[in-house]
């Protein structure tokens, strides 16, 4: 993990802060001291990155987390494909570019091509895998490594198809439970806005005509409706 250091140089007298990045604080005192060969580094304490970084980091993963997911139905196809294939005894480039033309979905055509080329180029089947973690999982990673240690990645993606099959039923049985929830509690939160908007507002008329304080709790009601009424689109697009 890259990590940064303020890394004091003095040369020439003179003490200076430089910023450096490196693995570790050993790394980052070798880089200054190459990097500033007529100087001393005296001195390297771990800081937080740099703004721009931190910002660069952060739109990074923000379109990371918006990019359009593969259908995991299309990632357990293509991986019960490559097991049946290579139980053939089809070799893995055959059996990869077999599955790149045959699938319909575009993102996996382009990566089984990928690693296909990688495959062809001398990698192993999981180091052409590895830039493409975010797509099929660590675990796919993981199966991939043990059906080359065994010999046998038709057995290790059987069982990989099994788990992922397993995650998408789980995945819908959770969905499903909690929509009733989730619709019941939106239906409440609609509810309870309608009391706030309408329904108090008419009370505190019939209280004002009759010159009678209100009661704790409708003023506390008054309160929300005067904070929803000002402050409802700024929460509203904090939670979007």
């Amino acid at each position: 993990m890259t990590k940064y250091f303020n890394v004091t140089v003095m040369e020439r007298g003179k003490k200076r802060l430089e910023l450096i990045k490196a693995e570790n604080k050993i790394q980052a005192v070798k880089i200054a001291k190459n990097k500033f060969s007529s100087g001393m580094v005296t001195k390297a304490v771990e800081t937080s990155a740099p703004l721009e970084e931190s910002l660069s980091n952060f739109m990074a993963g923000m379109r990371k987390s918006f990019k359009a997911k593969i259908p995991i139905d299309d990632k357990i196809s293509t991986i019960r494909q490559i097991a049946v294939m290579t139980d053939a005894g089809i070799p893995i480039t055959d059996t990869l570019e077999d599955v790149a033309d045959n699938t319909d979905n575009k993102k996996l055509k382009e990566i089984y091509s990928k690693m296909n080329s990688d495959i062809n180029a001398g990698n192993s089947m999981s180091d052409a895998m590895k830039p493409y973690v975010d797509e099929f999982g660590q675990v796919a990673l993981a199966m991939t490594q043990l059906g080359e240690r065994t010999g046998n990645i038709s057995e290790s993606y059987l069982k990989l198809a099994k788990i992922l099959e397993s995650i998408r039923d789980n995945t819908r049985k959770f969905k499903k439970a909690i929509r009733t929830p989730m619709i019941t509690m939106a239906a409440m939160a609609i509810a309870f806005t309608i009391l706030i908007m309408v329904v108090v507002p008419k009370f505190k008329d019939i209280f004002d005509k009759f010159k009678t304080d209100l009661p704790i709790p409708t003023q506390i009601l008054l309160k929300l409706e005067w904070a929803l009424n000002n402050y409802g689109l700024l929460i509203l697009a904090i939670l979007i």
